[in-house]
């Protein structure tokens, strides 16, 4: 039962360096912006764009258009977390849970 319980811990522990895990929705791409929570925007939230994240808004996501594309994590970047990735395809962890990494998809 302990190594249960330690298992369920280390899982949990490794996702919670993932803040915010949105996908980015078509009317905030539109906007050249990305879904993330508001604490996360480095930038001023501007009404026309803020809610461009219609489907994922009840989760506290909103359209931010002036984060850097390097902070963002590899969902929100429409790539892949995978155990196996070649290596002229992979971006590192970015986000990813441990063990796997970032591949991008071609």
């Amino acid at each position: 039962m302990k190594q249960v319980l330690i298992i369920v811990c280390i899982v949990t522990l490794s996702y919670c360096d993932l803040e915010s895990n949105f996908y980015r929705e078509e009317p905030c791409a539109s906007k050249k912006g990305y879904c993330v929570l508001e604490k996360e925007c480095p930038g001023p939230l501007t009404a026309d764009v803020k809610n461009k994240c219609p489907q994922q808004h009840k989760e506290g996501a909103v359209c931010c258009t002036s984060i850097p594309q390097d902070q963002l994590n590899c969902r929100q970047l429409h790539n892949e977390c995978q155990s196996t990735c070649p290596p002229n395809l992979s971006l590192g962890r970015k986000g990813c849970p441990v063990d796997t990494q970032c591949c991008v998809l071609v």
